[in-house]
């Protein structure tokens, strides 16, 4: 959390809210002052008292009472005031979801949404005295939480009480994006006194640490700069973005420290959190978005990652991640057999022209069944055509 929301000055409580238990950080600035772990989880409480319209009634005045003795039980009222109230997990996403919904705030990132104490309690009344059916189809809550959603707003609103609290701030990550910070840091061999120079040293080492061969990724990272600064030439594409496809190609393969088989999507989470000295958080989420499709399926508005990027930067993720996957498809075998790659156009038809110095058979197969995200996005028609190494000429194509 303090990777994400200035905590100086302010004496905050932080909580992160489970299945099966919440745990709660009472900070003064970024020390902490109290650690207190509680048996309240959503699916507990659920199990419990019930999630449907059975808390329409007395039941969920038994609910409030019970989470307030365990709150009684494992935390301790703090001895000055507190300013914040942070929550992480499912229960606080949903309610900020909910929330930016009702105010068609929909399509914006739920990360750092505000919700005060009187909006949460004017959504509990509504959504507990719902029948289920109904519960599932309300704007902004995923209907595999509609259950457990009244038993996880009621931990918030108990604890917001018992530490006197008004406002709480939504963090859009968890546990898992700490251990990932974690874990790359160690990777990284960062320490305060020990930073890499420059972002490609930096780079370099993450993929070497995460067990990526460099010669692909710096091969893919060159086809695809090439393919890009070649685009402009006929396309109205942005050239400063290059810079953050070439980065996205050298990363694209870190996921699998994790697993290969889903080793994009985990290389999404690896990037977000590597803080790579040279980019901004929200360049390192657009690399990361690029790197996430760099394979399998395409950006869809379903996608939590893709979904929470405004609409500019959603097509040039698109954009870029289209171009990714043909530099990645023309070095199939590994072998950076392909030494340039120039575009031509003409008409509607873009061509891409591969130099190799022998017939790179597997790698334009690869590249070829590739080309639908590219053709849908640029609504374009692509070919990609090997020559052999010869000097560079003039395109035989017109513009």
């Amino acid at each position: 959390m303090r990777r994400r929301f200035d905590l100086s000055g302010k004496n905050t409580l932080l909580v992160d809210i489970g299945g099966g238990s919440t745990e709660i950080v009472l900070a003064s600035g970024e020390l902490i002052e109290a650690i207190y772990a509680t048996k309240l989880g959503t699916v507990r409480l659920n199990e419990k008292f019930g999630g449907g319209q059975a808390l329409a009634g007395d039941d969920y005045i038994r609910l409030e009472n019970w989470i307030d003795r365990e709150l009684g039980k494992t935390t301790e009222k703090p001895a000055t005031p507190l300013h914040l109230l942070i929550g992480s997990g499912g229960t606080f996403t949903s309610l900020a979801s909910i929330v930016m919904a009702a105010k068609g705030q929909s399509r914006l990132p739920v990360a750092g949404c505000q919700v005060s104490r009187a909006e949460l309690r004017h959504l509990i009344d509504r959504l507990r005295k719902l029948p289920l059916k109904l519960r599932r189809e309300v704007a902004g809550l995923n209907p595999d939480r509609a259950d457990i959603i009244v038993p996880g707003l009621a931990i918030i609103d108990r604890i917001m009480r018992r530490f006197k609290l008004n406002v709480l701030q939504v963090h859009a990550f968890g546990v898992r994006d700490g251990l990932l910070l974690s874990m790359i840091e160690q990777l990284q061999g960062r320490t305060k006194q020990d930073i890499p120079a420059d972002d490609a040293t930096q780079m370099d080492r993450f993929a070497i640490a995460c067990g990526v061969g460099l010669e692909h990724s710096h091969q893919v990272a060159k086809l695809a700069g090439q393919i890009w600064s070649g685009l402009a030439k006929f396309i109205d594409v942005d050239l400063a973005d290059q810079r953050l496809l070439e980065a996205a190609a050298r990363l694209q393969d870190v996921g699998y420290l994790i697993n290969y088989e889903s080793h994009h999507k985990h290389s999404y989470h690896l990037i977000l959190h590597s803080h790579i000295e040279g980019y901004r958080p929200e360049e390192l989420e657009i690399i990361a978005n690029i790197a996430r499709y760099h394979r399998g399926s395409e950006p869809k508005r379903k996608h939590d990652n893709f979904r929470q990027l405004s609409d500019v930067d959603q097509q040039r993720v698109c954009r870029l991640a289209a171009v990714l996957r043909l530099a990645g498809g023309l070095d199939r075998t590994h072998n950076q057999t392909s030494e340039r790659v120039d575009v031509l156009a003409s008409g509607d038809l873009l061509e891409l022209v591969v130099h190799a110095p022998e017939y790179p058979e597997t790698d334009l197969w690869a590249a070829r069944r590739r080309t639908g995200l590219f053709e849908k996005v640029f609504d374009k028609e692509i070919s990609i055509e090997w020559v052999g190494n010869v000097t560079a000429s003039e395109p035989t194509l017109t513009e």
